[in-house]
């Protein structure tokens, strides 16, 4: 038993701030979601709710199976990070559905602002 948890500990260690990140991003989108949704006037239904939680798993899945790729074919993560490059299309895609959220309920674009600023930061500078 102690060798199985050792194992299970030490395949998860290395993402278990992915993890914990993603989960954050997809209850913060389900709240913001849910504001969104009563500001629209529309009905709250559990089948949104229960859409939270598998949205989650799976992209817990997601990670894990990354995770098991590069420890299976032993890639180097300097080479190609499979973990943090899923991981980051997940927390792009759910960052961006909570400022849309943020932005129909406050009515200030968060996300256009982002893009603008990081256009504007990573434009190269002219001499």
């Amino acid at each position: 038993m102690g060798i199985a948890l050792g194992w299970v500990v030490s395949f998860l260690a290395p993402i278990y701030g992915f993890l914990i990140i993603t989960f954050c991003l997809v209850m913060c989108d389900a709240y913001t979601g849910i504001k969104a949704a009563k500001k629209r006037g529309e009905e709250i239904m559990s089948k949104g709710l229960r859409r939270t939680t598998e949205k989650f798993v799976l992209y817990a899945i997601a990670i894990l199976l990354a995770r098991g790729i590069v420890i299976a074919f032993e890639i180097p993560a300097q080479y190609f990070p499979l973990v943090y490059i899923v991981s980051g299309w997940i927390a792009y895609h759910e960052l961006k559905s909570n400022y849309e959220n943020i932005s129909e309920v406050t009515g200030v674009d968060l996300w256009t602002r982002i893009k603008q600023q990081l256009h504007s930061f990573l434009k190269p500078k002219e001499k």
